[in-house]
């Protein structure tokens, strides 16, 4: 018999031995969300974590040592002990845009799902790596149609009013109401309110009142990502004085004319993505969440999920 033949029939054997069936690759098996109080009662190391906010790393206890902590997080700046981490945009830049462009009879989108960008030592330096999402092909297509509308040297003395409604006092809140003023700055046209508000939907829907007797003509709310309140009553407030509300929700429910934020089953994708190039040989992944609620996370983990081409947790 030729060579070339008993190679052949070697592998026909090996083949049929294992059922006809390739053996299987590296796997990622995914574990059911775990809260961090608990993690340290847990038996066995994982090869990954995942955790529902960069925060958490100062509160992995001892005896965790997985090879790779990945984290959902903000900001520019990588966490120490953290080998990777994905920020999503949080929209101000976008919501300011839209509601200049609301201010002049250009309609809203419904939605305006954003990406994020991956940060990871080797990327960091340089801002992370993009990945954008649907909205964000949306917003330059509106930006380069109504660039002169969108000007940053407008010529005339026109100045829109648009508002700022602040739910509560939660920091990530806070954050992003600043970055939604660092955004209203670069345009002379436009001079921005902002409002704080108790986030319960009787004090919010007092807001529109507010902003209708200053002359608005938007409102964008910024919205906690978790536990946020319904705007129905804010919206049902603002509808008959064509108050466009613009909402910035990590979750993407909002009750709006226009609902903006980062896509979160996009940025669980993205760290899926990054996590199989961080661990090639496969392991386990467990992912940590710090609060009752974890519907943002839920969705998180459903592209986190598909990256590793496993079930999501439920």
């Amino acid at each position: 018999m030729s060579t070339p033949c008993r190679l052949l029939l070697t592998a026909v054997a090996v083949l049929t031995a294992c059922g006809g069936k390739r053996p299987a690759g590296p796997a990622w098996p995914l574990a059911e969300p775990i809260a961090i109080d608990a993690l340290a009662g847990r038996d066995g190391n994982p090869a990954a974590l995942v955790l529902q906010s960069a925060d958490l790393a100062g509160r992995l206890p001892a005896t965790a040592r997985p090879r790779r902590v990945l984290a959902f997080g903000r900001g520019a700046k990588l966490p120490a002990d953290i080998d990777a981490m994905v920020v999503a945009d949080d929209g101000a830049r976008a919501a300011v845009e839209l509601a200049l462009l609301h201010c002049h009879g250009i309609p809203l989108p419904a939605r305006m799902p954003l990406g994020g960008r991956v940060l990871t030592p080797a990327t960091e330096a340089a801002g992370g790596t993009a990945r954008p999402f649907a909205g964000d092909f949306a917003l330059q297509m509106l930006r380069n149609q109504h660039a002169e509308l969108l000007t940053t040297a407008p010529t005339n003395d026109v100045v829109f009013t648009i508002g700022c409604v602040r739910c509560g006092d939660d920091p990530e809140v806070q954050e992003l109401a600043g970055s939604l003023a660092a955004a209203a700055k670069r345009f002379p046209q436009l001079a921005l309110q902002t409002m704080v508000r108790a986030a319960n939907p009787t004090a919010l829907a007092t807001a529109a009142e507010e902003f209708v007797r200053l002359g608005a003509r938007a409102i964008v709310v910024a919205l906690p990502a978790t536990a946020a309140p319904s705007l129905a009553a804010l919206h049902a407030a603002a509808k008959p004085h064509r108050l466009a509300v613009l909402a910035l929700d990590p979750s993407g429910g909002a009750d709006a004319d226009c609902v903006i934020g980062g896509d979160a089953e996009t940025c669980g994708r993205a760290l899926g993505e990054t996590l199989r190039t961080l661990l090639p040989l496969g392991g386990e992944v467990v992912p940590v969440h710090a609060t009752a609620d974890r519907t943002l996370m839920g969705m998180q983990l459903r592209g986190l999920a598909a990256a590793l081409a496993v079930p999501a947790p439920r």
